[in-house]
């Protein structure tokens, strides 16, 4: 029998030895039957991951750099606790926070993918708190096969087509053999979510009817919700002028409230003329991709104990992505000499005494901001393999060396300047010329300020324009991280025992990550609006030590038909905490045939990454409430920098689990596993309000952040830092069966897979423990999820059918959901008539027919996702601030896109 490494373990056994850490696997059918134009999409379908970021819940990620990446997080405990390998291997980070962008991947090759859960911190090293992700290629393929894939959504959109050649091939007489891929995809995005269900107006918002003694509740969820003063040509929202709004032209015209107003909300009334969502101020579908892949391997026998190979990737990807407009609810004032106040209104004004208004406006004539980037991976190992003899048995050993260099060039496209923005919003005429320009510009004739006119659609000069988004200058960032790694290990069975061979692995590690950046001081000014882009130079390495072993225990007695025990431990140096130990005990006991426990113990360990350590910031500007003056919706610049001092976070995992497959049913599986993890030292970052908070509430650590007018209380930036201050705890269960059936000259495969989350508990020092399990609005996973698929194939045919299954939960667990008699809403504890998402199903369906062509054969498919169209649960965005723009879905848990195609051939030569 062929050895073989399974995911979870180093040690390779000739008996099929079964790991105690679960390992769940994708073969490259069920990869490919899945409707969807990357992999990522199949595998974030298994109930283990949740809160990965993909291309539309990063949307809106323009300042961090990981807009329309695929990141995958196992349990929700972070992505940066997800460790993704390729053949064993790491791969070099996508951004400086340490995740792998599975677009990078060489989707085109990949035979399976093994999903480890549970610590593996000691087989692994860092980052793999949450559990392992490994992508086995198919180095060994031989002969030239090749792919066309194309596809769209029902909707006629994200029409997307791709093409994959590789060819493998013996050479030296068999001693040698080499294969190769490259791949080709590109994929159209969707600027405006025209979906029916987006332009509902879904959306919380404060009841203007609340008091803290009526019973009634503070939240309401209603339809026909949109902003009350921050419309597409602009609102006043104050003084007697309050409602006058401004159309094409700056015609102006009377707006209509709605039945509901609790400003900036209202329901009802003109709300479709202030609705963002469906338009092009809303938020986007999906991104515009790229990428193009090339891969080779190559193994030589250079006699019967050493094997040389070397393995060079090169993939390149270029998204589009649109993230929001210039969001501004009732934030302008204008001064009662502002010449481009229409003259009926101006008139009105003279007449009441008004002096200065405010306005709230979405900015129509700017561009729409977003991001344009380019993500290159190059990566090359080199290594060897080999046997060898000693202490009378084979031992075997491996050693190589990998360089992977990951370059990413970001650009704030659209971004608005904000001190060009007060610049030009402040128009007056010039006194000599008569000319409207900036206020500026009288005392500065230089300052090249072009006014700009809020107060209408189509209004505006392309200067003022130019002058708002940078007066020609587009803020940008390079960066290039570099990662160096080495590994020798070698393996074997130094002698046995009466039970069987004790089998041991062990070796060395070393692993450097590097980051370079570089843009110019107006790219990283902190008054962008969206990016603010600082860039890091640095390094961070550790050096490691490791040994993993296998000890057979019983075997074939009376009260067991084996034990084993499982052992690994390893010591990392990492240049900036010092010296650090994990480990891992597990066991697996067959008591008879068909039936064995397993269980692990371990304590594992993630170390700060370049980002958490050295980042200089990016992130624009945020807006909230000033708690020292009390003044709403400020906007302030809020860079995330890094903090040198961060220790690595701790972790203790425990798995117990059953596994079945009786003698009656020699094609059925079924295991049940229990896990928990419990995480010290927890890095997280706090948001610009909770930073605000803290510090208001006398915490020095937080105030230390923040920058303050001197002798004011007025705030002019605020460093949101990471630090090691969290508590966090995860539980829950996994069920995962499976059933092979020979029928009618074919084979009838089921299989169901179900993760069901006990406990997602973060406790961050300030005496609240908050349980998010069941939050089905953000990135916490829910109560359950499920896939369950049945497929049956036969020459020349295939077909099968999924269902992707997510339990009903809660947008906060904190709340309390009510219509009458409801106690006093509280910070902690808000009242909301609506406190419930549905629980909801989607089904997939893949078919496959292999049809003959000359001496081989084509294999036509068509794999549709979400075939009943079926549209996402309503989960609605929070009251007022700067949410009009954001879609009535969770992207990170809900199919959005709706029914999805995508078809094609393959064919082998």
């Amino acid at each position: 029998m062929e050895q073989i490494t399974v995911t979870g373990t180093r040690i390779s056994r000739v008996d099929g030895y079964e790991d105690p850490t679960p390992v769940s696997i994708m073969s490259d059918e069920t990869l490919n039957s899945f409707g969807s134009e990357n992999i990522a999409e199949a595998v974030n379908t298994l109930p283990v991951f949740a809160g990965s970021y993909t291309p539309g819940s990063s949307i809106q990620n323009a300042s961090s750099g990981t807009a329309a990446m695929n990141i995958l997080n196992l349990r929700s405990l972070g992505t940066n606790r997800t460790l993704v390998l390729l053949d064993g291997r790491r791969v070099v980070p996508s951004v400086m926070e340490g995740t792998i962008d599975v677009n990078n991947i060489p989707q085109n090759l990949v035979k399976r993918v093994e999903v480890a859960t549970g610590g593996a911190s000691a087989v692994y090293g860092s980052d793999a708190v949450g559990g392992v992700v490994n992508f086995i290629l198919d180095k060994e393929y031989t002969g030239l096969k090749g792919s066309v894939s194309g596809g769209a959504t029902g909707y006629g959109d994200r029409e997307n087509i791709g093409a994959s050649l590789t060819g493998g091939m013996d050479f030296a007489g068999g001693r040698g053999h080499v294969v190769a891929n490259v791949a080709y995809k590109t994929a159209d995005g969707i600027a405006i979510n025209d979906r029916p269900w987006n332009l509902k107006g879904w959306q919380f918002m404060y009841n203007p009817n609340y008091t803290p003694t009526n019973g009634q509740p503070e939240r309401i969820l209603l339809d026909q919700v949109a902003t009350s003063n921050g419309i597409a040509g602009g609102i006043i929202t104050n003084t007697a002028l309050r409602g006058t709004a401004f159309g094409d032209g700056g015609t102006p015209y009377q707006f209509v409230y709605g039945d509901l107003v609790f400003d900036p909300d209202m329901r009802g009334g003109d709300w479709k003329k202030a609705d963002v969502r469906g338009t092009r101020a809303g938020q986007t579908l999906a991104p515009e991709a790229e990428n193009r892949n090339l891969f080779t391997h190559a193994n030589y026998q250079i006699n019967d104990n050493l094997e040389v190979y070397a393995e060079l990737s090169s993939d390149y990807s270029k998204t589009y992505n649109w993230a929001y407009s210039l969001e501004c609810n009732g934030c302008i004032t204008i001064q009662d000499d502002n010449p481009f106040i229409p003259a009926s209104v101006a008139t009105e004004m003279a007449a009441q005494g008004i002096t200065e208004f405010r306005l709230g406006t979405q900015h129509p004539d700017l561009g729409i901001i977003g991001t344009d980037g380019e993500h290159e991976v190059n990566r090359l190992v080199l290594g060897a393999n080999g046997l060898f003899d000693a202490f009378g048995s084979n031992w075997s050993w491996d050693a190589y060396y990998t360089k992977g260099v990951s370059k990413h060039t970001e650009i704030a496209d659209h971004a608005h300047y904000m001190p060009n923005v007060a610049l030009a919003l402040d128009a007056v005429r010039d006194p000599v010329t008569n000319e409207i320009v900036c206020r500026s510009t009288l005392t500065d004739p230089t300052n090249g300020c072009a006014p700009y006119n809020p107060m209408g659609i189509g209004v505006n000069t392309q200067a003022a324009v130019d002058f708002i988004e940078g007066a020609g200058v587009r803020a940008f960032r390079k960066q290039e991280i570099t990662q160096d790694a080495a590994a020798f290990t070698v393996s074997g069975e130094p002698f046995s025992v009466a039970a069987g061979p004790i089998s041991v692995a062990a070796g060395l590690a070393y692993k450097k990550d590097s980051v370079e950046g570089e843009n110019d001081p107006y790219s990283r000014d902190r008054d962008w609006y969206i990016g603010g882009y600082g860039v890091a130079n640095g390094s961070i390495d550790s050096t490691e030590i490791y040994m993993e072993t296998v000890v057979p225990v019983l075997r074939d007695v009376s009260w067991a038909d084996s034990l084993d025990l499982n052992g690994a431990v390893r010591v990392t140096d990492y240049s900036t905490s010092g010296n650090l130990t994990t480990w891992k005990v597990g066991a697996t006991y067959q008591p008879v045939e068909g039936v064995r426990f397993r269980a692990t113990q371990s304590r594992d360990a993630r170390a700060p990454n370049l980002a958490e350590l050295i980042s200089e910031g990016g992130g624009g500007i945020v807006s909230g409430i000033n708690p020292f003056t009390g003044d709403p919706l400020i906007l302030i610049p809020a860079p995330r920098t890094g903090n040198p001092n961060l220790v690595p976070e701790l972790a203790d995992a425990t798995g117990v689990g059953i596994v079945l497959q009786p003698n009656f049913m020699p094609e059925f599986s079924l295991s049940f596993d229990y896990w928990a993890v419990e995480i010290e030292d927890s890095i997280d970052t706090l948001s610009l309000q909770e930073t605000l908070d803290r510090c208001f509430l006398g915490n020095q650590r937080f105030c230390d952040a923040i920058d303050f007018v001197p002798g004011t209380q007025d705030i002019t930036e605020v460093r949101r830092s990471p630090f090691n201050y969290v508590e966090e705890t995860a539980k829950g269960y996994d069920i995962e069966a499976s059933y092979n059936l020979p029928i009618l000259d074919g084979n009838l495969q089921a299989r169901v897979l179900m993760s069901r989350y006990l406990e997602r508990t973060t406790n961050d020092g300030s005496g609240v423990i908050r349980e998010t399990a069941g939050e089905n609005s953000g990135s916490e996973p829910p109560n359950w999820r499920l896939n369950a698929s049945l497929s049956y194939a036969t020459e020349p045919m295939m077909i099968s059918v999924s269902a992707r299954g997510i339990s009903s939960g809660v947008y906060d667990n904190r709340y309390i959901e009510c219509n009458s008699f409801c106690p006093p809403s509280t910070a902690a504890h808000r009242t909301t008539s609506d406190n419930g998402i549905a629980s909801q199903f989607f089904f997939d369906a893949a078919f496959s027919y292999k049809v003959p062509f000359g001496d081989s054969e084509v294999d036509l498919f068509l794999n549709i996702r979400n075939v009943l169209d079926t549209d996402p649960t309503v989960v609605a965005a929070d009251p007022g601030s700067d949410g009009f723009f954001y879609s009535p879905v969770n992207h990170a848990l809900y199919d959005y896109l709706g029914r999805v195609f995508q078809g094609g051939f393959r064919v082998e030569f």
